[in-house]
């Protein structure tokens, strides 16, 4: 995928694709405990939010290092759309 990807509504494992294909993320690529990718060096977590039968992405935008960090890190809005 190039540069300018969309990240939000897509299929959740096209984004992991992309995300593990970044250079500049191969340092910092996890996953969080739920399964969702996320990259440190960028501050991203690409969540999945289920829409009736279809599953699509939902980025989390973080600061810091807080995508490393486990569940309670992430903002209380996030851990209740769960």
């Amino acid at each position: 995928m190039p540069e300018g990807t969309p990240l939000v509504g897509r299929v959740p494992s096209e984004l992991e694709r992309w995300l593990t294909g970044l250079e500049a993320n191969r340092s910092g690529l996890l996953y969080t405990h739920a399964g969702d990718p996320g990259s440190r060096d960028l501050g991203l977590v690409l969540r999945a939010q289920r829409a009736g039968d279809v599953v699509r992405s939902r980025p989390l935008f973080t600061v810091d290092r807080r995508v490393e960090a486990t569940w309670d890190c992430l903002p209380a809005g996030e851990r209740s759309r769960c």
